[in-house]
């Protein structure tokens, strides 16, 4: 697919995503129903997802787990305010040929999206610590010759780390550190599964591979700060775009605070969006991060004045 087929598909996945239940009934009559009567009645029955084939707007097909990727499946896009967001700002911004590092892969969603924009000149590495989580991202990217695919946790120091994993649609809370749901209602039911996973440094992986001027996005669940820190010399060289997740529920138990996160940034002469388009100060974040009303930033170059009107559009 073109990018300008690329868009177009994008605004009709989302116009299905944010339409009224009915509209989604009448688009799908048998689809839809189904996929609710599993996520409300067998899925809690049965106690684990179904693996299946979505058909994401993007043109590449999909292994996903049920109920997490219902939307993907009904929508054919991730369809929360902010995935449907940061799809679109992937599609601006990506172009032909350009580097993508993707760091907490999970299927490989962004992954995917990211390898269609950039093509065949382009590259995505894309990498997942989960042991449960990776065989699918896997076998979503085994295929496409300019994404490669890395099990290991991100880090700032090299080695090894415990990670924490939880079954089915829970996976998505995958963590290094697993104090940060300690106060959750799932986590009191739920039996995690501890496994040890060796680390990457994004710093590290520059100089193998040989990047220059990636586009970043980090998904960590609460570990961002110190993935960030593995990659200072790259975002200092290269000065990327940056797109990072940050709550103060996960963050909290890295003992990560919000004014830290904010500091990181500004001593690199960056500035801090939210994925709605509002240049933060660190007051602003801090109350953002706190509230958790939106958990996805973009660290931007303080040079780039354009990109607050530009993720406004």
């Amino acid at each position: 697919m073109t990018h300008p087929e690329i868009w177009k598909a994008l605004v009709k996945a989302e116009q299905r995503a944010r339409s009224s239940k009915w509209k989604r009934l009448i688009a799908s009559p048998f689809r839809y129903p189904a996929l609710m009567g599993f996520n409300k009645v067998i899925y809690p029955l049965m106690g684990r997802g179904i693996t299946v084939t979505a058909q994401p707007f993007f043109g590449i097909p999909m292994r996903t787990l049920l109920p997490s990727g219902t939307d993907i499946l009904l929508n054919r896009i991730k369809s929360h305010d902010s995935e449907i967001r940061l799809s679109k700002f992937f599609c601006r911004q990506i172009q032909q040929g350009d580097i993508i590092i993707d760091v907490g892969a999970h299927y490989g969603y962004y992954s995917l999206l990211a390898s269609a924009l950039t093509g065949a000149p382009g590259k995505v590495y894309a990498v997942e610590a989960s042991a449960a989580t990776f065989p699918l991202l896997q076998e979503n990217t085994s295929s496409i010759p300019n994404i490669t695919t890395f099990q290991r946790a991100a880090s700032d120091t090299a080695g090894e780390l415990v990670f924490y994993e939880y079954p089915g649609p829970l996976a998505e809370y995958n963590t290094m550190n697993r104090d940060a749901y300690l106060d959750q209602a799932w986590y009191k039911k739920t039996k995690e599964t501890i496994n040890r996973v060796r680390t990457l440094v994004l710093d590290e992986l520059i100089q193998e591979e040989k990047i220059s001027k990636a586009l970043i996005k980090i998904d960590a669940e609460g570990g961002e700060l110190s993935i960030l820190r593995g990659g200072v010399q790259l975002i200092s060289r290269d000065r990327p775009i940056v797109s990072f997740e940050f709550g103060m529920n996960s963050a909290r138990s890295y003992n990560v605070t919000p004014e830290e996160m904010y500091d990181f940034w500004v001593q690199l002469g960056f500035l801090v969006i939210d994925i709605l388009g509002h240049p933060l100060t660190r007051e602003t974040f801090s109350q953002s991060a706190v509230a958790q009303k939106v958990w996805d930033y973009f660290a931007v170059p303080a040079e780039r004045t354009d990109l607050p009107r530009y993720l406004r559009q």
